[in-house]
């Protein structure tokens, strides 16, 4: 196979890995922002496709015609690419966060649903403790020096007072047992939801920050690397079309010197 065919093969792998780049990060970057302004849905689909297509033209053309375009094109068009990466590199992070925020709801829910569940039983188990207290409290208020009359009037009072906490005491336990039995629940349903977004979970681990901040980072190194990427090989493609490998030069081979 003679290098000019090497060389055109690697031109076409070089263009369509640009192109479909492009069009991977047009997609996330216009889906993120349409979905950022739901109301005109459809016209930002257009407007940025369209964009990112200019995008691409406006690099290429740079690469071209950079000596004989004017200063003030060139500095337009510049200014107009870099505007358009940020715009593409918003639309993606907005894309890929909506997308996490999805998966995370259904834990999020959960957790404060836990934490409710939590703190209402801490406060059953303290009105309980306060009961038991205030029982123990009225088995020696009644001293040796009371009337035998006063001596009942207190017991009936404190009997009426017991039947009442005692009615209170039972509710209070029916209330925690069953509590108990939706946190094992919510927190049995909270390890299938942590398997569901389990890398993100592992990645924040190790990282020793919250599955928020990692997904940030994470989000931004694909950013990152995602347009100017397109952008390089936008500028490569460019550079292989218009200065051809030149064909080595075979170097002649000498005739033999006749005796």
């Amino acid at each position: 196979v003679c290098s000019s065919d090497l060389s055109k093969a690697f031109t076409a792998v070089v263009s369509l890995t640009t192109l479909s780049i492009a069009a991977v990060a047009a997609y996330f970057s216009v889906y993120g922002l349409a979905y950022t302004f739901s109301g005109v849905f459809w016209s930002v689909v257009i407007m940025g496709a369209v964009l990112e297509m200019g995008k691409l033209v406006a690099t290429s053309y740079l690469y071209r015609y950079w000596g004989s375009t004017n200063l003030l094109l060139k500095g337009y068009l510049l200014a107009g690419i870099a505007t358009l990466m940020v715009l593409t590199s918003t639309g993606i992070f907005g894309y890929l966060s909506a997308g996490y925020q999805q998966d995370m709801l259904p834990l999020k829910q959960q957790q404060e649903q836990l934490a409710q569940l939590v703190n209402e039983r801490q406060s059953l188990v303290d009105r309980r403790q306060a009961i038991d207290e205030q029982a123990g409290k009225a088995s020696v208020r009644v001293t040796d020096g009371t009337s035998a009359k006063l001596v009942r009037e207190t017991t009936r009072a404190q009997q009426a007072v017991y039947a009442r906490t005692q009615a209170e005491y039972s509710s209070i336990t029916l209330r925690i047992s069953q509590l108990d039995a939706q946190v094992a629940t919510i927190k049995q349903q909270q390890l299938q939801s942590e398997a569901h977004i389990g890398p993100i979970v592992y990645i924040a681990n190790i990282a020793g920050a919250s599955t928020d901040d990692a997904t940030k980072y994470l989000i931004l190194l694909i950013i990152f690397a995602f347009d100017p990427m397109a952008i390089a090989l936008t500028l490569a493609y460019n550079k292989l079309i218009t200065e051809p490998v030149a064909e080595p030069v075979a170097e002649p081979v000498a005739e033999p010197v006749a005796e």
